[in-house]
């Protein structure tokens, strides 16, 4: 069996500017394994990986009872077995907008890509259209 410690910070920072919400963090985490010197994943023992990360978002009010958000983000993974890293990036946006008490409209769409060396860049596209009643 195998384990891990997990040690890392994250900084963030929400505030207010012109009638956006906006939020920042960014931060960092590595991964020391720990594992039995007998078993099928002895190789782990001492190893660490590391991921650095950063985000920014931002939200407002839209009319009355609707709203709009978006979101960018980034990360850089670095394995503990590999000498390569994968870099990661993508962008969300929704729209929500209450239509009756209880029940609300909510759009979304969203781009994330990651590369990771020697390796063709991975793209995908999501989107959600819902309906939600909440009582």
């Amino acid at each position: 069996s195998a384990m891990f410690r997990a040690r890392g910070v994250t900084a963030s920072l929400g505030t207010r500017m012109g009638g956006w919400s906006v939020g920042y963090a960014m931060g960092y985490q590595n991964r020391k394994y720990q594992v039995s010197a007998i078993g099928g994943q002895s190789q782990l023992s001492g190893t660490t990986d590391e991921t650095y990360f950063a985000s920014l978002n931002a939200s407002r009010p839209v009319g009355q009872s609707g709203s709009f958000g978006t979101s960018i983000y980034g990360n850089y993974y670095v394995p503990a077995l590999a000498a390569d890293g994968t870099v990661g990036v993508g962008a969300n946006a929704y729209y929500g907008q209450e239509l009756f008490r209880g029940l609300s409209l909510n759009v979304a769409a969203g781009v994330d890509t990651y590369k990771r060396e020697n390796f063709d860049t991975e793209v995908t596209a999501s989107g959600l259209i819902g309906l939600r009643y909440g009582f």
